[in-house]
């Protein structure tokens, strides 16, 4: 019964490389969905003035289908995720693939082996808000972008939640408190697609992951100093969902639960 409870968004991943599902690397659970963000980030970054045939980082890259759709445009696509299980699983499935490579590194620390040790563009979506970042790993991780890049690079930060989403999320790693919760919110989809994933697991091989429930969150007055602190110019902040600019840090009045963040290096 492959059923694991784990602290980190880190381990969680390692598991499901483990299990060799490259789909769920992505941690969402239509594909529809990533593709829809990866397009998202590629029309923004259209915008701005990254050297052309460049080196991309996508650090923690999922699945790798950001850096498949940003391919065409720069001449090196780097991979960083933080396990050997996660980089064996990629390096297969883009085999074919010639300027896409991955690298086994975790966001607070500079990559050693990155390609000329800086990156005309630096892509972090989704990752940092996680299961066990917090304000001090977040702070780390800009540190180590900062290092991997020159005046004039570009830096793009997706997904970074406003406020807490784990707030009154209770359940911690018990999966019967996380039905109670579901039936409580009014999640009766969530319940049952995780009952069913949970069966599943209980008869094949197939993996079920218990995850804890704290993460990094920030709003827009407080994340853009920030960063800023490490050596960048803010440029632009976007609603995750909508992608539509936003022109205040009122993101509460806007009805805005996530941010991307475009900076450049100073």
């Amino acid at each position: 019964m492959p059923i694991y409870k784990v602290s980190s968004s880190r381990e969680k991943y390692r598991k499901l490389a483990i299990q060799g599902d490259l789909s769920r690397l992505s941690g969402r659970h239509k594909p529809l969905e990533t593709k829809r963000r990866a397009l998202l980030i590629k029309d923004n970054l259209s915008r701005l003035n990254v050297k052309k045939n460049g080196l991309v980082l996508d650090m923690g890259c999922g699945d790798g289908t950001l850096l498949r759709e940003l391919s065409s445009r720069f001449g090196i696509c780097v991979g960083a995720v933080p396990s050997d299980e996660e980089k064996n699983l990629l390096a297969r499935a883009f085999c074919d693939w010639e300027n896409i490579l991955f690298l086994r590194g975790e966001s607070e620390e500079p990559l050693p082996e990155l390609p000329g040790r800086t990156a005309d563009l630096i892509v972090c979506n989704s990752v940092l808000h996680g299961n066990g970042f917090d304000a001090s790993s977040v702070a780390k991780s800009l540190g180590a972008f900062s290092v991997m890049q020159e005046k004039g690079q570009v830096l793009y930060l997706g997904e970074i939640p406003v406020r807490n989403e784990f707030e009154g999320r209770d359940y911690g790693l018990s999966f019967r408190r996380y039905l109670v919760w579901c039936l409580k919110t009014g999640r009766l989809w969530r319940l049952t697609q995780n009952l069913f994933m949970y069966l599943r697991s209980s008869i094949t091989e197939n993996v079920y992951i218990i995850q804890g429930t704290s993460g990094f969150h920030s709003v827009p007055d407080d994340f853009i100093p920030l960063v800023e602190s490490f050596g960048y110019q803010y440029v632009s902040a976007h609603d995750s969902a909508s992608n539509a600019l936003l022109t205040t840090g009122n993101t509460k009045k806007e009805n805005i639960d996530r941010v991307d963040y475009i900076f450049i290096k100073s």
